[in-house]
């Protein structure tokens, strides 16, 4: 099967293009009635999430609404973040089991992903190790300048927590999936290097078959 297709206008595409399409505008359905504003409806859209569905399932203050924006902003500015929870809770104006609440209310909403050394529980608030946006879409849409190693990374966990919570024995461990993000690059190469010599080492075995 090719890699590659034409398009109504017979102009060459790749999966490739596709793909940083989707990690553009891809997760959210409503791309296709916006389109161009797709951006700012998305912006709109976790506003809404913010004031309306998290007060809706959480009882908050109005007061603790404006923080959980402020923090979604400053996480979103420092994505791939590593976040040192007592300066955090400090720029918010926030104590620290409040901050970590705010956290997983974010977690929860779909806004963030917080990578967890233990599994996540809203009895038990952990400090997550890392913080990423739930999706390459908020990345476009809440962060100045997307970092694409960033991008790609966030779509890879999230595309392993949806595995994990449609078959729960195909979930990567926390410890694993901390293992992997902190060491993207490197896994990421070795995963490339891997398949390439696959390849090659397949060639080599039809090439041995059909000269013998």
């Amino acid at each position: 099967m090719s890699n590659s297709i034409f398009n109504k206008n017979n102009d060459y595409l790749s999966n490739e293009n596709y793909f940083e399409q989707y990690l553009q505008h891809g997760c959210y359905p409503f791309y296709k009635e916006v389109e161009k504003d797709f951006l700012v409806r998305l912006r709109e859209t976790v506003t809404v999430v913010i004031d309306s569905d998290i007060p809706a399932v959480e009882k908050v203050e109005f007061e603790t609404l404006d923080k959980i924006k402020k923090l979604l902003m400053i996480v979103a500015a420092q994505v791939p973040f590593v976040p040192n929870i007592k300066a955090l809770c400090e720029q918010i104006a926030a104590t620290r089991n409040m901050g970590l609440k705010m956290l997983y209310l974010l977690d929860n909403a779909k806004l963030l992903n917080l990578i967890t050394e233990k599994n996540k529980s809203y009895d038990n608030l952990v400090k997550p190790e890392k913080i990423l946006l739930d999706n390459s879409n908020l990345m476009y849409a809440l962060s100045s300048n997307p970092e694409i190693g960033t991008v790609r990374e966030t779509f890879f966990v999230n595309q392993m927590a949806f595995i994990g919570q449609q078959d729960p024995s195909l979930a990567l461990r926390n410890d694993v999936l901390i293992s992997f993000v902190f060491l993207w690059p490197f896994h990421l190469q070795m995963q490339v290097n891997f398949i390439f010599a696959e390849r090659r080492r397949k060639r080599l075995q039809a090439k041995f078959l059909l000269e013998s």
